[in-house]
């Protein structure tokens, strides 16, 4: 499968399962809906923006499975929302 394909499997897995409970799911889904995806060999595996833009290395998400993506990427997006539930 396609990195980037794999990336937008895993971004709706992550939305439809990721949210813990202390995060609000609606600002946990409204950030992973708006990740744009851009293909980097400057990142090791993937590195989320506030944009937010992910930037992934496609030689690693084309290695990962879904599964490690879907944790990664809800990783990332948890980084996002707490940063909001401080200000």
């Amino acid at each position: 499968m396609d990195s980037r394909l794999k990336l937008f499997t895993a971004r709706v897995i992550a939305r439809e399962t990721g949210c813990p409970l202390w995060a609000s799911a609606v600002d946990f889904r409204r950030t992973l809906s708006h990740i744009a995806f851009i293909p980097s060999k400057g990142v090791p595996t993937v590195a989320l923006s506030e944009r937010p833009w992910c930037y992934y290395n496609p030689d690693f998400a084309a290695s990962a499975t879904i599964r490690e993506l879907v944790g990664l990427l809800t990783h990332e997006a948890l980084h996002i929302v707490a940063a909001r539930k401080e200000d």
